[in-house]
């Protein structure tokens, strides 16, 4: 057996042990009937329904806008008056958001729920605030990769304060990186997950202004932007991936991780990759394409597969 042979053996022998273990935790956890277990029963059951999916998930991006009661009753009236084959509770919900009197408690009770089932998916309001959910994960041996909430910025100003946000974010993580590493070990030993330092990066969220026609000059920007919050996970040694997102901006992120990672200063540097959307058709040829650009960069680079919440 060849060298490369024993390293695709080793390597599908570690997948393998690993995918088994996550699907046994996966199943002891199904076989409680808890809180959780609702929640659960309650999100699988709205993302069967296309149309009350995305309605929700409007809703959701919405609301942190909506400053009074009737704004918050009116939209949940818009979204979910006309729907059919509603759970009873939300059909209540659109019902009751009509009146005066109870439209209050309606808001009250939607801003509740989505604070309770956002604290499944959102660690905390800043870096320092997420840090104790983040050790909770840790104390169970567990990686992750931590993201900030909200793309597309609207304006410079915007793009500005979502560079500041990363960058605290990359330097918190590097501040208890040491310490949690050696306290609270991970399960698999992995080296890309040993650093606490591991960071999903929206390029949307870095510069307001782009465009697939004025491609050339979003991914200069792009890219020199991308290059600072990169200059700061090498410096941490930490792990970074660049996030897909819209469609019309495929082309220019794959354009700008390619610009940024074949540069001198990250030529070198393993612990960088970016995430592709499994179910776009394009896909397949895109990851021909980089596995092709990999191997002429010559360093190991990382790509992580995701469904796509929406």
């Amino acid at each position: 057996m060849s060298k490369a042979e024993q390293i695709n053996q080793d390597l599908e022998t570690e997948v393998f042990s690993f995918g088994s273990f996550l699907i046994e935790e996966m199943q002891k956890k199904q076989s409680h009937l808890n809180f959780r277990s609702a929640e659960n029963l309650l999100m699988n059951w709205a993302l069967e329904n296309e149309d009350l999916k995305i309605n929700l998930f409007r809703l959701v991006d919405t609301l942190p806008s909506l400053h009074s009661s009737s704004e918050i009753a009116r939209h949940i009236r818009e979204y979910f008056a006309d729907q059919k084959n509603l759970n009873p509770s939300i059909r209540r919900a659109a019902f009751f958001s009509s009146s005066k009197i109870l439209s209050p408690f309606v808001a009250l009770a939607a801003k509740k729920q989505v604070a309770i089932q956002s604290k499944r998916f959102i660690a905390g309001t800043n870096p320092k605030n997420a840090l104790t959910s983040l050790k909770k994960l840790r104390k169970k041996h567990q990686s992750f990769t931590i993201d900030l909430l909200g793309e597309a910025a609207l304006s410079e100003e915007e793009s500005k304060i979502y560079l500041d946000r990363y960058l605290e974010l990359i330097s918190t993580l590097e501040d208890i990186n040491e310490k949690w590493s050696e306290k609270y070990p991970n399960r698999f030993n992995h080296p890309e997950d040993q650093s606490l330092v591991n960071v999903s990066i929206k390029l949307s969220s870095l510069y307001s202004q782009t465009r697939a026609i004025d491609f050339d000059n979003s991914v200069r920007i792009l890219s020199e932007r991308l290059s600072t919050l990169f200059r700061a996970v090498k410096k941490a040694n930490g792990v970074a991936y660049v996030d897909m997102e819209d469609c019309s901006l495929t082309d220019i992120t794959l354009t700008v991780v390619k610009d940024v990672l074949s540069s001198k200063e990250f030529k070198d540097y393993p612990g960088f990759g970016m995430v592709l959307q499994a179910y776009l058709t394009r896909t397949s040829s895109d990851i021909t394409d980089i596995i092709q650009w990999a191997k002429e960069r010559g360093t190991q680079t990382k790509i992580r597969l995701v469904k796509c919440a929406y």
